[in-house]
């Protein structure tokens, strides 16, 4: 986003609230060729009915949520035969958690209705993190040192879990992006320019300058 707008760093205001389903159905195995079409309990072909709605969820919530479905889990996996269970994932994130909440509701509501005809289903939730703010006046200090040292800037939303959603409990904290290549992140090809990097140190030091009154340094 950052490259893509052209601008030199993002100073993040909230780190967006998180929750993962870990969805199990369960259908009946069958010979791929001697089990009639309307005779199949089809644990994937279910599934997938969920899996496809997930981003329509986040979409229509807006706020910049984002829902996906990253693991996903066949049984028996065999070419030639009808899947008999299926275990997937599915990672919600949004700034706000009445959006987390909806996104979380309908995807389970949509579970609930491949129900029957042969298919049982499992909803887990074993993580579920609330939308972290960060201190407005760090925030309010790196603007201002971002403006001073001549950087473009925008306030963001970080849609990844950081350290400083931990810190933030016990601490203020403020947080800097800068841009990465093509906006890529969990990916080989990942890289941010030294340049670039530079300029969110220098944001970072003078901000760091200003809240400890640090007249001189090594």
């Amino acid at each position: 986003m950052l490259e893509q707008e052209g601008l030199d760093v993002g100073l993040v205001d909230v780190i967006v609230g998180i929750t993962q389903l870990v969805v199990t159905i369960t259908g009946k195995a069958g010979h791929a060729g001697t089990t009639p079409m309307d005779r199949r309990h089809d644990a994937l072909v279910a599934a997938s009915q969920v899996i496809a709605r997930v981003g329509d969820f986040a979409r229509e919530a807006g706020d910049e949520t984002v829902a996906t479905t990253g693991k996903i889990q066949v049984f028996p996996n065999g070419a030639n035969v009808i899947p008999s269970k299926v275990i997937f994932t599915v990672d919600i994130r949004s700034k706000r958690l009445d959006k987390l909440q909806q996104v979380v509701e309908q995807t389970k509501a949509c579970i609930q209705q491949q129900v029957g005809a042969g298919i049982t289903c499992q909803i887990e939730q074993p993580l579920l993190v609330e939308p972290t703010r960060l201190h407005s006046g760090i925030h309010s200090q790196l603007q201002k040192h971002s403006e001073a040292l001549g950087l473009s800037h925008r306030t963001m939303v970080s849609g990844a879990g950081h350290d400083a959603m931990i810190f933030a409990g016990i601490t203020d904290v403020g947080l800097v992006f800068v841009p990465s290549k093509d906006g890529l992140s969990h990916h080989p090809d990942e890289w941010t320019d030294y340049e670039q990097i530079q300029k969110g140190i220098d944001v970072i030091f003078q901000t760091v300058k200003e809240i400890t009154e640090a007249s001189s340094y090594d």
